[in-house]
């Protein structure tokens, strides 16, 4: 399990101070105590107070809305529909239509599609398989397609996976699909960033519904508190995306470029650590940062709209029309 730092807003003439004394700290204290691991200890809580010092400068992009998939959100579901969590592609297809249909902008989709939706070509050809086992795959295939053609529909739509050194996932029906879409020829000499021999992939035909795939794995501080964030890194050879850049690329009517130490966006211009890594941008407003869409909200919808033959509800669109979704699990 991992954590977010603790955030305390401070007023403007005490984040004056703090700012200049972290870098007076912070030199006094490398030169006294780098033979020692307290430097890194130490580095660690001055990352916290210069967010904690500087949060407020920090304004939340009014476009994202946050469609995280909560306990509330199953329950609601198995009493609505009798289905229990994890939703099949039959299901969510459905929220993905109202998506489209209520004119959303980008939708990434932090969630790994590595079994539901495979059909039998999504496994090693060797893999053996009785009637009932290759009949339940093909049903499988046909919810993929479903999906696919929801996420078409939307068009702009970033795709979770996990980069791994031990990967399960990573058969060449998948594979093929998958590097079509990894966004490399953004990265212009950039840094290494996350690297990993393999990668654990969606089953294809959800692939192939996808605009880019990003991976989502995270840097946890030895701490447990996860502090950067990875935005480029190397599957095998293979030059690959973070989720939240791909999902950038995506909604942003602007050039990306990513050089050894900078990420170019349109006019502006975030520095990129040695590692591949930028300081998470925490936020701290009263109450949730970004708003949220409920999924059980969304299936509601579709129930009434394309069940019951209801127009799509006003709500709907103001929820979600020019938005940038972003549909996981809390």
């Amino acid at each position: 399990m991992f954590r977010t730092p603790s955030l305390k807003v401070r007023p403007g003439w005490i984040r004056i101070l703090v700012g200049a004394g972290i870098g007076l700290v912070a030199g006094l204290l490398l030169t006294t105590l780098r033979p020692t691991r307290m430097v890194e200890n130490i580095e660690l809580r001055l990352i916290d107070l210069q967010t904690a010092a500087f949060t407020l400068e920090r304004k939340p992009d009014p476009r994202i809305v946050l469609c995280e998939i909560l306990e509330e959100d199953a329950a609601a579901i198995m009493e609505a529909f009798t289905i229990s969590w994890p939703w099949d592609l039959e299901l969510t297809s459905y929220a993905f239509r109202v998506m489209a249909d209520a004119g959303v902008e980008a939708v990434l989709i932090d969630i790994y599609h590595l079994d539901h939706g495979a059909g039998p070509d999504d496994y090693p050809g060797d893999l053996e398989l009785g009637t009932a086992g290759r009949q339940q795959l093909e049903l499988e295939a046909q919810q993929a397609m479903e999906y696919q053609k929801r996420l078409r529909e939307i068009r702009d739509v970033a795709l979770a996976f996990e980069l791994s050194d031990a990967p399960q996932y990573e058969i060449e029906s998948r594979v093929r699909p998958a590097v079509e879409r990894l966004g490399s020829t953004l990265v212009i000499g950039g840094p290494p960033g996350l690297v990993r021999s393999g990668a654990d992939l969606p089953v294809r035909r959800v692939i192939e519904g996808a605009a880019l795939l990003g991976f989502a794995n995270v840097n946890v501080d030895e701490d447990g508190i996860v502090r950067r964030a990875p935005v480029v890194g190397r599957w095998g050879a293979r030059r690959v995306l973070s989720l939240p850049l791909a999902g950038l690329l995506l909604a942003c009517d602007c050039d990306v470029r990513i050089d050894e130490r900078h990420i170019t966006i349109g006019p502006s211009v975030q520095r990129v650590n040695a590692d591949g890594s930028v300081l998470v941008n925490f936020h701290e407003t009263p109450g949730r940062t970004f708003p949220r869409v409920a999924p059980s909200q969304i299936l509601e919808w579709a129930r009434r709209t394309y069940l019951e033959g209801e127009p799509l509800p006003q709500a709907a669109r103001d929820a979600l029309e020019g938005r940038i979704g972003v549909w996981g699990v809390n």
